[in-house]
């Protein structure tokens, strides 16, 4: 139980520490890269949505401490993407497939960047700033497609690596003759 907690401490750190301190200084448009959403996406669809809501948790709490948001911006914006796109699984999908993942991951990233963007409106029309109108620059608009295209390539090679090492997308058929 112990060895099993600090697993998860540790993944939750390096995690973290790769977000803030790596991603914004990488070069060729990778510094759009939102791979948190991806990579919670990935934890509450293909293992349990619990583990991936206190990941969730955890990491917005710790982003928020880095924002110039309000505190709990970032949090909530997580939970509500997470909290979304499960639904969108649940109901509309019916496995772990590849397309499925994929799909996920563009929805959840659409979901948490339109969030954002209303809280940064939101931020700056109370505050007064100036600033309102670079939210809405085709540098904005390029952003938010390089996360699209770096978050489908990170889905795709944390699908293919637990494809392969992992029994969680494995075929299961299901027995339709009643006996």
């Amino acid at each position: 139980m112990l060895i099993k907690a600090l697993k998860h401490i540790l993944l939750f750190f390096l995690i973290v520490a790769f977000q803030i301190s790596i991603v914004p200084n990488l070069p060729f448009g990778l510094n759009n890269l939102n791979y948190l959403i991806v990579i919670l996406i990935f934890i509450s669809v293909v293992y349990k949505f619990y583990w991936g809501v206190a990941y969730g948790v955890m990491i917005g709490i710790v982003l928020d401490l880095y924002s110039l948001l309000p505190f709990g911006c970032l949090m909530l914006a997580i939970l509500v993407t997470q909290y979304l796109v499960y639904k969108v699984y649940e109901h509309f999908l019916t496995n772990k497939s590849y397309y499925s993942l994929i799909s996920l991951s563009v929805i959840g990233i659409l979901i948490y960047n339109t969030i954002i963007y209303f809280y940064q409106i939101i931020y700056k029309v109370l505050q007064s700033e100036s600033g309102l109108i670079r939210l809405f620059t085709l540098d904005s608009f390029y952003g938010l497609l390089g996360q699209v295209f770096y978050g489908i390539i990170l889905v795709s090679i944390m699908f293919f690596v637990s494809h392969h090492t992992s029994q969680k997308f494995r075929a299961v058929f299901i027995d339709t003759i009643k006996q």
